[in-house]
């Protein structure tokens, strides 16, 4: 499994980082400037590489259909790279989307959210079978990265804020609960629910769950 883990982060960077890369460095030497606010494009290839940017940030959230990988690879990888992944880099993706994609908002965006919101059920219903406690809190993850959205649809520019209020409160909380599993993972050698309720006990360790998850939850 973290063979196969391994592969599918190679193909997340190499189907994201490697083309954004070149992406900007391109749009550097066109503009012969690194600032965006330098940046024209010509009008013949504005729509291919605003569409190429759009779904590159759209597979670091990820959102469906891109979303395959992370279940897995937050499974393999090391709990610091767990926590730089869901508190950091998928951020980054929701900042890209709000920069640069923007003119996807139509009123045909609906749809594809409704669609999302349908498979967020799915994602929930999911999590509440999974005992891997990595696997289960990337889960959520997919869950909850749908709300940002939302509120770029439905809100104006000028309130953005309070999205991105409630993307860094995910990515504290996320952050603060992989970090916790981390921690039991090298006291008791396991990420299964069921066998750490059974071996981590202590008030302090558990007044450290409940605040981690009550934290998740409220974001």
């Amino acid at each position: 499994e973290r063979f196969l883990a391994g592969w599918y982060f190679s193909g997340y960077l190499i189907s994201t980082s490697l083309p954004l890369i070149l992406v900007l460095l391109y749009l550097s030497f066109i503009n012969n400037s690194f600032f965006f606010s330098d940046w024209s494009m010509p009008h013949n290839c504005l729509n291919i590489i605003y569409y190429l940017i759009s779904f590159i940030f759209f597979t670091k959230v990820p959102l469906l259909p891109f979303h395959t990988w992370l279940p897995i690879v937050h499974a393999e990888a090391t709990s610091i790279v767990s926590i730089f992944l869901s508190g950091y880099i998928m951020k980054l993706g929701l900042l890209g989307v709000y920069r640069c994609s923007y003119f996807i908002f139509d009123p045909n965006f609906i749809w594809y959210l409704a669609f999302c919101c349908l498979a967020c059920i799915g994602f929930l219903v999911t999590a509440c079978t999974e005992l891997d406690g990595k696997r289960w809190l990337a889960l959520l993850s997919l869950a909850h990265i749908v709300v940002p959205f939302i509120g770029f649809y439905i809100s104006d520019w000028s309130s953005v804020n309070y999205i991105f209020f409630y993307c860094l409160g995910h990515g504290l909380s996320a952050g603060i609960v992989f970090g916790l599993l981390w921690l039991f993972y090298d006291l008791c050698h396991t990420r299964n629910w069921i066998l750490l309720k059974s071996s981590v006990n202590g008030i302090g360790y558990m007044m450290s769950v409940i605040f981690s998850l009550l934290s998740l939850c409220s974001f």
